[in-house]
């Protein structure tokens, strides 16, 4: 059934590792944004909305000043933005606590899409809805995810006591 749609056969491990390829799909794409926004007029829209403002700010220094140095400390500022979210992808592996910082993290960003939209509105460019139904769309996963990290981890506690209680017959 894909990436999206797990079949109901899956195990819960397997469902876990796919909600939280989310939060490596939203570091990968940001990346791929700062690169796209810094050098060019392009994004991708499964990415962190704060990482893409970024470097839009860095253009707008170098284009009124002429100074390359903006860019430069504004990619840098973009890769530090994403690094939460690397961090939340590597250790949500051993705790979904981390599950729920990436969400939270990923939850401020659309609140700062949110603040936006009016303005893209006003302006009569609505692109950014289909930026707001993705962000609801990673989200809504990503707390699936959460989810289905604390089950994991409460099956395995639950593996771990059986295996513990299980009397020895020798």
């Amino acid at each position: 059934m894909g990436f999206f749609n797990a079949p109901m056969n899956q195990s819960l491990d397997t469902k876990y590792k796919q909600k939280r390829m989310y939060l490596l799909l939203i570091v990968i794409f940001s990346v791929v944004n700062l690169f796209a926004l810094t050098f060019g007029d392009t994004y991708f829209i499964f990415s962190s909305y704060f990482t893409m403002l970024i470097p839009i700010f860095g253009l707008e220094f170098y284009v009124a000043t002429g100074d390359s140095m903006y860019l430069i400390v504004t990619f840098v500022l973009g890769i530090i933005s994403v690094v939460p979210y690397l961090l939340a992808w590597i250790f949500s592996k051993k705790t979904p606590i981390w599950m729920i910082i990436g969400t939270a993290l990923f939850g401020l960003d659309t609140i700062f899409l949110l603040l936006d939209i009016p303005v893209f509105l006003a302006a009569g460019d609505f692109t950014m809805i289909i930026d707001l139904a993705f962000h609801v769309f990673i989200l809504i996963y990503l707390g699936i995810g959460i989810k289905q990290g604390f089950d994991l981890k409460r099956e395995k506690e639950a593996e771990a006591q059986a295996t513990y209680n299980t009397p020895d017959i020798t």
